[in-house]
């Protein structure tokens, strides 16, 4: 049942995409980038909640919307509105009966109103401005009544909207960043490496001349996994982990007393930047299927080490979370 329902949605949103009027959204984008005032959304039932996503969705990326509802606007609220804002109402049939009770306020409240709608020859058409029609074949709902069609292609059309603000205006990665300072997101697009990395005296350090039996000691006492291997100028020279252990306890059991840690560290390993996002240096710890990497020498320019990061710090952070 569930791959027939699949297609059947599919070939739904299919026949939206088709038929969309581009010129007619374009018109409609058009009035939403020349807006100097506040989008004000709204709209009655499921629409209401498309309506509230997609003004808080503008707002994220730093467009001044609200959503209104019609009913509290009716009731006091329309006076949050002025002659700079545009009033965008959605809504499936264009005859909810609060939208038009509100429409001939409206009309002498704001700069312009906007509906989207998924009917022709709707009554709130003819009190808008501009009307965009949102292609509907059928929902998918067996008695064509639950929203379960009408409502994805209101929220297509939004987040298409969104996007297309985002272009328009060149919003940035680090303005969305301080838009979002809490949450995953925010993590992701705020924590860097330098936040999060093991630095200064908790460092395990060893040189490349060190004995490998006496490296084990510092490797033992630091506990990080891994020892960084650097020359007399703090420069990295290698890496060697838990793991370099095991496989060369593995190799050479007998002769271990006589090796030193150039003899059995990584010396080309991958590395990060403090200023690098603590997330992209998650995401180079993921990067090769089957190698597990959960450790990374901190370096500058000139390849001299600042610090560590290890998986365990970013998964305290909460960034390995989805």
């Amino acid at each position: 049942m569930l791959k027939d329902l699949f297609q059947e949605q599919k070939s739904y949103l299919n026949a939206f995409f088709d038929q969309l009027d581009i010129d007619q959204a374009e018109r409609f984008f058009e009035e939403i980038k020349k807006c100097t005032g506040t989008l004000f959304f709204s709209g009655v039932g499921k629409s209401g909640l498309v309506a509230r996503r997609l003004a808080q969705m503008l707002m994220s990326v730093g467009v001044k919307a609200h959503f209104l509802s019609a009913t509290d606007a009716l009731h006091g609220d329309l006076g949050a509105v002025s002659q700079e804002d545009l009033f965008i109402a959605l809504s499936k049939s264009g005859e909810s009966e609060e939208l038009l009770t509100l429409a001939p306020y409206l009309k002498s409240k704001v700069k312009k109103l906007l509906a989207l709608v998924c009917y022709e020859n709707s009554k709130l058409e003819k009190w808008c401005d501009l009307t965009v029609k949102l292609p509907l074949e059928k929902e998918l709902c067996p008695f064509d009544l639950a929203p379960a069609t009408s409502s994805a292609i209101q929220m297509i059309f939004g987040d298409i909207l969104v996007v297309a603000m985002m272009h328009e205006r060149g919003f940035s990665k680090e303005q969305y960043a301080k838009n979002h300072p809490s949450g995953l997101i925010g993590k992701r697009l705020v924590l860097r490496v330098e936040d999060l990395m093991l630095k200064g005296k908790d460092l395990p350090l060893a040189f490349a001349q060190d004995a490998l039996m006496d490296a084990l000691v510092t490797l033992s006492d630091k506990r990080c996994g891994c020892l960084l291997v650097v020359d007399e100028n703090q420069k990295l020279c290698g890496l060697f982990t838990d793991g370099d252990l095991r496989r060369t306890l593995q190799l050479n059991p007998s002769n271990i007393s006589d090796l030193c840690l150039s003899d059995v560290m990584t010396k080309a390993p991958t590395v990060a930047h403090a200023e690098d996002l603590a997330y992209e240096a998650l995401k180079i710890m993921q990067k090769i299927p089957g190698a597990y990497i959960t450790e990374l020498p901190v370096v500058d320019k000139q390849g001299c080490v600042l610090g560590l990061i290890r998986l365990h710090q970013i998964a305290e952070a909460g960034l390995c979370a989805g």
